[in-house]
């Protein structure tokens, strides 16, 4: 994973400091339901990625980033149907 923020290795390598990582088992603060609202403000491209992330919480997160320059990258930890 760490290869997609080296920019010796291919091209179109990742910006480290446009990525943010949380994991929600880790109780993260601010929220990332919070944390995003930030990330809008700045109308910037940013990748958000948060680790542990239910359904419901995923749910608000892509309703929030419509129409910005935000992409977002959830990840569950116990996937159910």
């Amino acid at each position: 994973m760490l290869k997609l923020f080296d920019d010796r290795v291919g091209i179109n390598s990742i910006e480290i400091k446009k990525v943010w990582y949380c994991d929600f088992g880790d109780s993260p603060n601010p929220q990332p339901q919070h944390f995003v609202e930030d990330l809008i403000q700045k109308k910037q491209p940013y990748i958000l990625i948060v680790d542990n992330c239910g359904q419901d919480t995923h749910g608000n997160l892509t309703k929030k980033i419509q129409d910005t320059q935000i992409s977002l990258l959830t990840i569950e930890y116990d996937v159910q149907e």
